[in-house]
């Protein structure tokens, strides 16, 4: 039996990602896009997430390349960290995973490739 809070529907996704989740409302709210929250009442979607996460990787992306390309000047570091986590590259590493089928979209974003 599932541990209270615990939602089963990720367990696969974080072992293979080799994942632990403390606070299983904080992983839900990550899989659930905006179309999602709105058909289902009571629901936040991940926007606000998104928008931390998107922080937190662009300072480490800026420091790796800050640190492994002393030589390079900023303008090529900006163009080489905007390449790394632009929608595209995002995209790429989130297919890799297949995160896809664990995301919360609503009806009509399935119906239109927004998955």
């Amino acid at each position: 039996m599932a541990a209270a809070g615990h939602n089963d529907r990720y367990d696969a996704l974080l072992a293979r990602l080799q994942i632990h989740f403390t606070d299983q409302a904080l992983l839900v709210q990550a899989f659930t896009h905006r179309s999602y929250v709105a058909e289902v009442e009571g629901m936040a979607s991940n926007e606000r997430l998104e928008f931390l996460g998107d922080a937190v990787l662009d300072l480490i992306i800026a420091e790796a390349l800050y640190r492994t390309h002393s030589d390079w000047p900023e303008g090529e570091l900006t163009k080489t960290k905007a390449a790394a986590v632009g929608e595209r590259s995002l995209e790429m590493i989130a297919r890799g995973w297949r995160v896809g089928p664990y995301m919360r979209i609503s009806h009509g974003e399935e119906l239109s490739g927004g998955r």
